[in-house]
């Protein structure tokens, strides 16, 4: 199958029991309207509508592709009958809806009854006021749902970005040993550092906060001076000292051999 032309006007090849056959096609649908066709063709039964679809395509006659929604279609049928249009549905199984389009193809010299078909029973007529009011249906739904939508309060914000941030976790100086020693500010001067609290009635009191680590080791230093300052006041009993006397060598006297007297 080889497709040529552009979209008002396209000539399609197509193979029926045995021989090739070019159809020409007219509208503003021609173009997408070759696989349609196709599948029209290739079916194995030998349905009333692939039968006139061969017949009208056979004829070699100029045949042309109209738009109707889906809703209007069996009023097109009734009335197609009535005026004598030879015409064949292609639609597609899988699309369903009442506004979905469905391409008819009928000859190019029955487009005037066709026009006339639809101007006289309004086939296809889009209703502006029921569109209108379907749109201001959905503003009043949506104004509707977010009245309903409860306000959060200024402290409920508050609370959900403090929530939303990532908590730094504990123990992290510990894990690189090389960063903690050379902080600048290390814990116990950060703690000792005073911090500014402030609550909804106003700033904290000195006597509510904790004493720092400082004040603690002030306090401890000087507890321990008192402590040693004490105790250098108390006598201090002096041992005597153990001197080790030099050790002495003593001589001892060789034992006399003893003489073996030999008997005679």
């Amino acid at each position: 199958m080889t497709n040529g032309g552009d979209a008002a006007e396209q000539v399609v090849r197509l193979s029926l029991e045995g021989f090739e056959v070019a159809a020409k096609l007219s509208g503003a649908a021609a173009k997408n309207i070759a696989v349609l066709l196709v599948s029209v063709l290739k079916q194995e039964q030998k349905t009333k509508g692939k039968a006139r679809l061969t017949n009208m395509i056979k004829s070699g006659k100029e045949l042309k592709v109209f738009s109707i929604p889906n809703k209007d279609l069996k009023k097109f049928t009734e009335q197609a009958k009535r005026y004598g249009v030879l015409y064949c549905v292609l639609r597609d199984k899988n699309t369903k809806g009442d506004n979905v389009p469905i391409d008819i193809i009928a000859r190019a010299e029955d487009a005037s009854k066709i026009q006339r078909i639809v101007e006289r029973f309004e086939l296809g007529k889009v209703d502006k006021a029921a569109i209108v009011t379907e749109s201001q249906k959905a503003v009043e739904k949506r104004d509707a749902l977010e009245k309903d939508k409860p306000t959060k309060s200024k402290n409920e914000i508050i609370t959900e970005e403090a929530v939303r941030k990532p908590i730094q976790k504990e123990g992290y100086s510990q894990s690189n040993p090389t960063v903690a020693k050379t902080d600048k500010n290390p814990p116990s001067r950060q703690n000792s550092e005073p911090v500014d609290m402030q609550t909804d009635k106003g700033t904290v009191s000195d006597r509510q906060r904790k004493p720092s680590v400082k004040a603690k080791l002030d306090r401890y230093k000087a507890q321990s001076k008192q402590q040693k300052e004490a105790e250098r006041k108390e006598p201090e009993v002096s041992k005597p000292e153990v001197k080790n006397a030099p050790a002495q060598t003593v001589h001892q006297q060789p034992k006399p051999k003893s003489k073996n007297v030999k008997e005679r």
